[in-house]
């Protein structure tokens, strides 16, 4: 009997995902490079500046390339959606939901709680204000939410936060053109 010339490997089923091959650890490949990306910044950088790079050389070009290839299939999505967030009042409190989680680590209660912690108003120009029109005020630093604002005192105060000297040209400017 002659020995077989490739040797057959036995594959272990992933502890995460049974129908899928180990990897490492335990894991398959797609649970076991979450993980690494979430243990190791350096890993996500370093896979980050590789898409930018990416992108920089021939992204845009494949993105116009299919944007012209499903250019009536994205119009009929884009309309959808319109109408949707037009005429369904659960979808637009599903959307407001899922990017307060998202970008400020907040849910709807918290978010309401806040609101009426207000009394329904901005923080800054005290301006009674319909609930879901006010910006959720955090800082950028330590993404500590600091109340909820107007959309124009939010603008505002990222003004403010960006040029520290801003409110003083501000303050002269008001004071110079007094006639």
């Amino acid at each position: 009997m002659t020995p077989a010339r490739y040797s057959v490997t036995r594959h272990n089923p992933s502890l995460c995902h049974p129908n899928r091959i180990e990897h490492a650890r335990g894991l398959c490949d797609a649970c076991y490079r979450r993980k690494m990306r979430a243990e190791n910044p350096t890993i996500r950088e370093r896979e980050h500046l590789a898409h930018q790079r990416w992108y920089a050389l021939k992204g845009h070009l494949w993105r116009k390339d299919y944007e012209e290839k499903n250019r009536d299939r994205i119009r009929k999505q884009r309309h959808e959606y319109n109408e949707k967030m037009k005429n369904d009042p659960t979808f637009k409190m599903k959307k407001r939901a899922g990017n307060l989680r998202r970008n400020y680590g907040i849910n709807m209660n918290q978010y309401e709680t806040l609101y009426l912690k207000q009394g329904g108003k901005c923080a800054l120009c005290l301006q009674p204000v319909q609930n879901p029109k006010l910006c959720v005020d955090h800082d950028h630093r330590t993404n500590g939410i600091r109340g909820l604002l107007c959309k124009l005192c939010n603008q505002f105060l990222g003004q403010v936060e960006r040029d520290p000297l801003f409110l003083q040209r501000v303050g002269g400017y008001l004071n110079a053109s007094k006639i």
